[in-house]
Formats: C-alpha cells, structure tokens, sequence
C-alpha cells in the first residue's frame, strides 16, 4: 500500500498519509480566487496571510498566478498530527515571490519581503519574525553585484542596529572567488587560490588557513591526477606556536580512501601518526571491515584510541569490537565500544536503525517520513523530535535524568527552552540576549574551524579526521561543525544531523538508508560519500558531491560545468560574435541553478539564449527557457516558465506561462546603425537568433 494518495481537486491537491490524515496541503489557485478558498481551507484569512503592500518591495500582480505555487499546509509530525505551519506567497508580474507570509511552530507569525534587479536576483531582503511573549525580530538583507550579476555585497541589519557586512567579495579574471571578507576587519578575511583546472588550491587567512594537493608529491605522498586529494595541510587560530596539521592520504582502484596518515609542520614530518585514522579492509560491497584511529589519550600523551571490526548481515550492521587499550583525553570522538554480543544493532523493514546497544540506544522509533520521533536509552534517558511533513526539523527534547532541554527551530532562528538563543545567518550566527555576531570561517568541505566575533577575536577552533570525527578541543561555544552541521552530543549521541539522514563519524556510516540510493545503485547505501570523505560531502543526506568550496555563503557565485567555444558569423555582413556556454552551476540560499545557453554580441548589440533550472522551494523546481536580445536603451526578454512538482521522483509538469518583457530605458527605436551604412533592426536580429538558436 502506498505511504501517500495524492488528490487533485481544481488547482490544488491533498497529501494524505496511509490512514487518510491530512498531513500536507499544497496550493496553485490563481490570487483571484484565493481570497475565497483561504476561508475554507486549513490556511486562515487573516493578518498572517493577507498581502499588504510593503513599499520598496514590488507590487502584487492583478492578473493572476494560475500555475504557480501560492500557498503550503505543513502538518506537524506529532503522534496525534497535532498543529500545522502555513504559508501564502504573492507574486510580481514576472512570477517572482515578492511576500511570502504565514505562521511557524511557536504559534508566531513569518514575513519575508523581496525585491529584485532585472536579471531576477534579490536586492533587498526583509525578514519579520515574532513569537508570543518575545519581541519580534526584523532583519533586512541588501545585495549588490557586479556586471555579470555576481554577489559583491550583503549587508544585513538587526533590528534598528546599525548594518554589518556579512559578504564582501572579490572575485578573478576568470570568475572564481577571489577575496571574502566579513565586517571589513583584516581577521576575517579569506583568500582563495587554484590550480589550472580550477580545482581548489589554497584558502588563507589570519586565522585559518589550508592548503590541499593532488598531483604534488609531499614526503612521498602517492600524487593523484583524478582530483583525489594526496595531502592537506591547515592550520586554525593564527598562533605561531601552533605547528601546521595535514594528512597524507592513498586510496585503493575504487577511490576509497586506504589511509589517512597524520603530521605536522608542510611537509607532515613531524608528530606523525597522533591523529591518524586508516580503513585496512573493505568487503565486496564497500562496508568498511576494520578501521584504526588515533588520538589524544592524556594531556601530552597520543595513541590507538580505535581498533575496529566490524561484522555485516549484507550492508546492515550486526556488531563492532574496539581492541584498542586506550580511550580519547577530553571531548575527542571515539568509538565507544559498550556491548559484545553477536547483534548489537537493529533495523526496521525500511532499514532505518532501530538499534544501537554501543551507544545505549535500547529503541529507535520513527515518523511515517522515516526520521527519528523518539530514541530510548538504556537509562531511560529520551530524545524527542517534531518534524513537519516537508521534512523540517521543528523541535529536539533532551530529558537526561530530571532535566529537560528543549530547542525549537523556527526558520533561521533557534530557541533554547523557550528563550531566543541563536539567530542563523549566511556567514555564521547571531547570539542572543547579547545580539553579537559570530562568523564561521570554513574550510573546503564546509567544515567549521574557526569562530570568531566580529572583531576578529578566537573563540572556538575545530579540526577532524577524515570521517568527521573531532579531535580533543578546549572550547565550543556552538554545535554546528563537521559539512556545517548540528553535532548532537548529549547523552553519548554524537550524531550529526543533515536534514534527510543522521550519520554516525565514529564509523563512518550512515543510520539511515539513502532515499537516492538508486541514483547511487554501485554504491553501499548506508556509506559516506563513496568512502571516500576528504574529496566528496553530502549537503543534507540525499546525494554526494564534490566538496566545492565556499558555494554555501555564496548567493551567485557560478563556476563552468561544461566546454565553453567561440566563433564568428556574419549577419549582413556585419561579424558577430559567439559563446557557447555547455552549461555551469550556481548555488544559492541552499537551493540550486543549473544554466546553459548561447550568446551573441555585435558592436554595442548582445542577444542571449538561456535556459536555466533552479528549485523554488523544497517543493517546486522551475525552468525557464528563452531569449534576450539588447541594445542601448531596449532589452527583450522572451520567456517561457515551466513548474514542476520536484517532491518525487519524477517531475510532474504543474504549470507553464510564456511572457515578452521590454525594458525601454531611453526610448530609442527597435534599430540600431552600425558604421555609417548598415542598419539591423530589432525584429530582424530576433529571427536570426530563432534561427540561430533552434
């Protein structure tokens, strides 16, 4: 029997689970009619909901949205499906969301006001946010960006605070990432470099900085030419006490990493071996069989903390044994090695775990969306969590022993037992009551190594094995580190959260099984990015990837994916100019755009087509296709939009428009002179790129 039935009534369909609760409601009225279904639907008509215009921010189109996405109905994943979250979105006249209001899990109220350049990318950015009892929080985003529609700046403003610079970048010839700063203070400023292929070279600052290799050889390190990376060095904090720290890595035919070997100092001589973790035996199906860790053991002593093997039913784990004699100094990660019995873990029919007796875990239960509701420990400790049905995590209850924490999750803003604690930003956090800021500097993978305030001044520093785990520290003020994610360390967990799974570093595997994994059929479901951790991360559980630098506090900051090729042709004997671009990526607030497209320029005259793919919303991808053709004073944009329901696993085409945008800046005519005797006019440039273009 399926999970879901979807229903479509008119424009808008029902998500009902296997015993018809309405757990999730999507909505594609047109504005027209919404005012009218609002009052009979799960979506109040009211404040939260109403469009009010916010000047500076566009205006709502009249003509209607039929087709795109105006409004969501989220349940909240309780035992009795107790509450909902909602939102209504208002569009522009190029479909764009200009308001997106609603309510969220603490019974308050979200606003978010955007407006927008021509090119579609968002200028400003306001953000209200308010919960019973507390006072309410407003933040406004400013961006700025170059001639290619690059991020150069954001600003961001709490409240009536004065702004900070978030975002400040620099960027190459070539497009790459040059410079990063944050705050303009001379601390937090990053520099990153490349090598010919545009692979990430060097990352420098004040107070971090890491060099990765490939093909060069350093202390007889293996070189690789197939973008593995043979050895990295980093080092955090600034302090020239401090030696460098690296890894030296090999890796088997499959490119799964063999040993990562620890030093210090660039060439990794020094102190070798004190944190080194190396895999020394995979099965057939990629699980890993035994594994050696290293670590700190005392205040100045270093050893063997981890001599694991591991034993399978297929690719489910059945036991691990820990023949090490020592235990980590401090708060390092270890294997905690608490049981020995033939089965010490457990999985449900989906091949969820539901079993760790390493970790204490006597159960494990789950939602109808496979992610945890409740782990029982041993000791009778729990840990409670609320999801809504589009997978967002809204609360986590810790109860150890008579105390109970808990942390809810309302957008980029966290509570902590009811009181405001964190406000999340692009580039690190906001603390409260104190309302200081906190920058993250990370490195290629996303990893947090450093903390800083926005005076530059040290205020945690991380560093990892390959696999995740983290070395002994002596501070850590907040809990988001390994890929940029939330470490859950009470009692014992040590469970990173990526949103769609929870992963285990310990052992370098997952808890859950990938919902992808027939995109990834050659590969172990229950595996970290292909074993192989140093090259590849997986942004939230359902797919891995390369480890692109800096995409995720980047807005627009694109890179080549594909052949680029130029030419020349003659229309009317004029040359004109032409670029393919094979295609390239661009990542932004988390969600991704794919482009490709040709363009063509002649004189002062440029003409583009384009086609570009990008995700609304964890719910809607769109792809838009066209042309653009510009003179002085005139830009044409043709534009057809398609939407497609993207929350399964094939794309169901929702809605499709085809608009013609004329942007007159001088009111010059539709032609233009080239020299002294050749005329092109506009209709005539717009069949030869149809032409062109087909």
């Amino acid at each position: 029997m399926p999970i879901a039935t979807v229903h479509y009534i008119r424009n808008a369909f029902w998500l009902y689970e296997r015993v018809y609760r309405e757990v999730c409601q999507r909505y594609f009225f047109s504005l027209s009619v919404w005012a009218t279904f609002v009052r009979t639907s799960s979506i109040p008509d009211d404040a939260t909901t109403g469009y009010s215009e916010m000047p500076g921010y566009g205006k709502r189109y009249s003509g209607g949205c039929k087709g795109q996405l105006t409004g969501n109905w989220t349940a909240r994943l309780t035992p009795q499906l107790a509450g909902s979250t909602y939102s209504v979105m208002y569009y522009d006249d190029r479909y764009r969301v200009i308001q997106r209001k609603g309510n969220n899990s603490l019974n308050g109220m979200e606003a978010v006001y955007t407006s927008y350049n021509f090119e579609g990318s968002p200028v400003k950015e306001k953000r209200v946010h308010s919960v019973p009892g507390q006072d309410i929080i407003t933040e406004v985003r400013n961006y700025t960006y170059d001639l290619a529609n690059r991020l150069l700046q954001t600003t961001y403003q709490l409240n009536d605070d004065a702004p900070v610079i978030l975002v400040d970048n620099v960027y190459d010839e070539i497009g790459r990432l040059k410079t990063e700063k944050r705050t303009g203070h001379s601390k937090l400023r990053t520099d990153y470099t490349y090598n010919l292929r545009s692979w990430t070279k060097g990352i420098n600052g004040p107070l971090f900085h890491q060099t990765l290799n490939y093909q060069e050889s350093i202390d007889g390190t293996t070189p690789c030419y197939n973008g593995n990376i043979s050895s990295m060095t980093w080092k955090s904090g600034g302090s020239a006490a401090t030696n460098e720290m690296g890894y030296r890595f090999t890796y088997d035919g499959l490119s799964r990493m063999k040993d990562a070997i620890y030093g210090e100092t660039n060439t990794l001589s020094i102190n070798q071996n004190r944190f080194s973790e190396q895999i020394t035996g995979y099965d057939k199906m990629g699980n890993i069989l035994s594994l050696l860790r290293y670590g700190q053991t005392s205040a100045t002593g270093y050893g063997l903390v981890d001599n694991l093997s591991l034993v399978y039913n297929g690719n489910q784990l059945q036991s691990v044994d820990d023949h090490a004699p020592n235990s980590v100094y401090g708060n390092g990660m270890e294997f905690k090695d608490n049981a020995n019995q033939p089965v010490e873990y457990g999985y449900d029919k989906n091949g969820n775990l539901t079993k760790d007796l390493n970790k204490n875990i006597s159960n494990i239960r789950y939602n109808l969306i496979n992610l945890p509701s409740q782990i029982t420990f041993s000791d009778g400790n729990t840990i409670d969590y609320e999801y809504g049905s589009d997978r967002r995590k809204l609360r986590t209850v810790h109860q150890t022993g008579n105390t109970i924490l808990t942390t809810d999750y309302c957008g980029n803003a966290i509570y902590e037992n009811g009181s405001l604690k964190l406000l999340l930003t692009e580039t690190g956090y906001v603390s409260f009551p104190d309302k200081k800021f906190h920058f993250y500097l990370k490195d290629h993978q996303g990893n947090v190594r450093v903390v800083a305030d926005k005076d530059g001044k040290l205020e945690e520093t991380n560093d990892y094995y390959p696999f995740g785990g983290t070395f002994t520290t002596s501070t850590s003020v907040q809990p988001y580190k390994y890929n940029g994610k939330e470490l859950d360390r009470v009692s014992g967990l040590n469970l990173y959260d990526y949103g769609a799974r929870y992963y285990d570093a310990t052992i370098g595997r997952w808890c859950m099984v990938d919902s992808l994994s027939e995109k990834y059929y050659s590969f172990n479901s229950y595996n970290y990015c292909g074993n192989n951790p140093a090259r590849y991360v997986d942004p939230d559980g359902n797919g891995w990837n390369e480890a692109w630098p800096f995409l995720k506090s980047s807005l627009s900051f694109s890179f080549s994916i594909g052949g680029q090729a130029n030419a020349n042709v003659k229309v009317m004997g004029v040359n004109v100019g032409l670029g393919v671009n094979g295609g390239s990526v661009k990542i932004g607030d988390g969600l991704l755009t794919l482009e490709k497209g040709v363009s063509i320029g002649v004189g002062i005259f440029n003409a583009e087509n384009y086609t570009r793919a990008y995700e609304l919303d964890s719910w809607t991808s769109v792809r838009e296709s066209g042309y653009t053709v510009g003179v002085p004073g005139i830009i044409e944009d043709h534009k057809k939009t398609e939407t497609f329901d993207s929350t399964g696993r094939y794309f169901e085409k929702t809605g499709e428009s085809n608009t013609v945008d004329t942007d007159y800046t001088l009111g010059v005519s539709a032609s233009i002179i080239l020299g002294a005797e050749i005329s092109i006019d506009l209709s005539k440039m717009l069949d030869f790129v149809k032409e062109l273009f087909k």
